[in-house]
């Protein structure tokens, strides 16, 4: 083992510990992308590696947004360790033959995979790799290299997954994509996912398992004791949901004629802030909720604190293009 993988093993056996240790977390993943970054060069202050790419279904973040994201300590913990079980639950249900994973959307260091293949051998573990940007392809690359991590690649691919057609050697058993930002804003990852589970001859683990949204009324956060009023999931995207076709996502309310939620006028007005809530059920337990990353903060709406007429009633859709995202108007 290498030097370079030796510490990538140290670095993740920290963010995959049963144990939570934070300040440990905290600089288990500052190393891993200090050790990305050194091994390949990786230049941050580039603009080039700076640019987002906009596709028909999203947008694709640059490689420097992409490499921040492996600061998000608890969302870089949380995944590790959900792809980690669903990994050896797949070995153990289907013994003598790799897990095939999918990875859609890897950024420069295709970060949810590559310290997992401290874990396992290229005999249990081969990995997909598709990455719409040339630029972090490149970066991705070398990080391969450095790692000598080539007998895990069963193949590397530069194109949009979102039309992405999936060839038959590159059927998955688990389908991995985190192309996402808080309730479901502006990146690609339903249109994805969509995309790619539908072309699946057998049925993969799909990772994220389940991303909720729901509307909220929230209180002011920087007081203590603040409240959050729960009024109506919007979405729950899961394999139930992205397995359908296009005809039949039209059939669903938040993607066609909307979702209604009517407020009565509070009894008081602590709870001001209309606001999308996210979470994020990875695999089985592992789980992200409230503020517990960057993917989990508050989507804020609007203040309803200057509404004069009440009940209140909004009407929320999904749109998957050109820009991804909740729309709602008042009615």
């Amino acid at each position: 083992m290498s030097a370079a993988s030796r510490e990538l093993k140290e670095i993740t056996d920290i963010l995959v510990s049963p144990a939570i240790d934070y300040p440990a977390i905290l600089d288990a993943v500052t190393s891993l992308k200090k050790l990305f970054c050194s091994l390949t060069g990786f230049d941050e202050t580039d603009p080039l590696n700076k640019e987002h790419i906009t596709t028909i279904s999203g947008q694709a973040i640059g490689p420097v947004s992409a490499a921040f994201c492996i600061t998000d300590m608890m969302r870089t913990r949380v995944f590790l360790m959900g792809i980690k079980q669903a990994i050896e639950e797949r070995l153990l249900s289907a013994p003598g033959r790799p897990v095939v994973v999918f990875y859609a959307g890897t950024g420069p260091f295709a970060t949810l995979i590559t310290p997992l293949t401290t874990f396992f051998s290229p005999q249990q573990l081969q990995v997909v790799l598709l990455e719409i940007n040339p630029i972090s392809v490149a970066y991705l690359q070398q990080t391969i290299s450095c790692f000598q991590l080539e007998p895990y690649i069963t193949g590397i691919v530069n194109v949009d997954a979102s039309t992405y057609k999936l060839p038959v050697e590159y059927q998955p058993d688990i389908l991995l994509s985190e192309t996402m930002r808080p309730a479901l804003q502006k990146e690609p990852q339903v249109a994805i996912v969509t995309n790619l589970l539908g072309q699946c001859n057998r049925t993969p683990v799909l990772i994220p398992g389940s991303i909720q949204v729901k509307a909220v009324l929230l209180g002011n956060m920087a007081e203590p004791g603040y409240e959050i009023l729960p009024l109506k999931v919007l979405m729950e995207f899961n394999e139930e949901i992205a397995i359908l076709t296009p005809s039949q996502l039209k059939g669903m309310p938040v993607f066609s004629e909307g979702i209604t939620i009517e407020i009565p006028k509070p009894a008081d007005l602590s709870c001001t802030e209309l606001s999308l809530l996210t979470s994020i059920k990875v695999y089985k337990e592992n789980i992200l909720t409230f503020n517990e990353c960057g993917l989990t903060i508050p989507y804020r709406l609007m203040d309803i604190s200057t509404i004069n007429s009440w009940p209140l009633r909004l009407l929320f859709k999904y749109e998957t293009c050109p820009i991804p995202g909740f729309i709602f108007e008042i009615t």
